[in-house]
C-alpha cells in the first residue's frame, strides 16, 4: 500500500472537545496506524473558552499546525500568509475539509491548482444548530451547495445531511461513510453486566 500524504481541515482538533474533533482524530490516528502521514490544519485558539493552543504540535504522529483567525462569529478567517499555507496543500496527495466554515475556499483553489483530489465531511454543514437557522439555509444552498458541485466527493457523515443534498449532486459524487467511534475508549472498562436499559446522554 502506498503511503499517502494526507491533509485534514478542521475548525477545532484535540486538545479540544466536540464531535467533529473526536471524529477527526480517530480519522487520524486510523491514518497513522496504517502508515500515512497526516498533517492537521486547525485554529490556534479554543472557539469556546479562547484558550490558545501551541501553534505546531505532534498528537501521536499526527503534525497540528494551528492557525491564527480573524473571529466573526460564526465564520472564523484564517490570518496567515497565503503562500506559508499553500505549502501544505502542495505536498498532499488528498484534502479532506470537515468544516466547511474554516479553509473551504482555499482547499477548493488548492484541488485546483495542484489538481489533488478533495474530499467535504458534512458534520451537519452548517445547518446541525437552530440558531440562525433561516440566513445558514440561505448561504448552504446559495452559496456552499453549488460549490459542492466542484469538489471530488462530499462525505455525509448521516443520512440526514445526505438528504440535504442527494437531489443537488449526481450519485458518483456522494458517499453516505458516518463518522466511526474508537471502540478501544470503551474497552477498557471493567464489564459488569447488570440486566435492564441503559440510557446514555451526552457527547461522544
Amino acid at each position: 500500500m502506498r503511503k499517502l500524504e494526507v491533509v485534514l481541515t478542521t475548525r477545532q482538533f484535540s486538545p479540544c472537545l466536540g464531535g467533529t474533533e473526536t471524529s477527526v482524530l480517530a480519522m487520524a490516528n486510523q491514518l497513522v496506524s496504517r502508515g500515512h502521514s497526516v498533517t492537521v490544519l486547525t485554529l490556534n485558539r479554543n472557539i469556546w473558552n479562547g484558550e490558545k493552543l501551541e501553534p505546531h504540535e505532534n498528537i501521536g504522529g499526527i503534525t497540528v499546525v494551528r492557525i491564527p483567525y480573524l473571529n466573526l462569529g460564526l465564520r472564523p478567517i484564517a490570518l496567515c500568509n497565503p503562500f506559508w499555507l499553500f505549502r501544505f496543500f502542495a505536498r498532499a496527495d488528498i484534502i479532506h475539509n470537515h468544516d466547511i466554515r474554516f479553509l473551504f475556499e482555499s482547499c477548493l483553489l488548492a484541488k485546483y491548482w495542484f489538481r489533488i483530489p478533495l474530499v467535504i465531511g458534512s458534520h451537519g454543514f452548517i445547518l446541525h444548530q437552530k440558531k440562525l437557522r433561516w440566513l445558514k439555509k440561505f448561504v448552504f444552498y446559495r452559496y456552499y451547495l453549488p460549490l459542492f458541485r466542484l469538489v471530488d466527493c462530499v462525505q455525509a457523515v448521516s443520512q440526514q445531511d445526505l438528504e440535504l443534498i442527494e437531489n443537488s449532486l449526481p450519485p458518483e459524487q456522494l458517499a453516505l461513510i458516518p463518522g466511526g467511534v474508537d471502540a478501544e475508549t470503551f474497552a477498557i472498562s471493567e464489564r459488569k453486566p447488570v440486566a435492564g436499559r441503559l440510557l446514555y446522554f451526552g457527547r461522544i
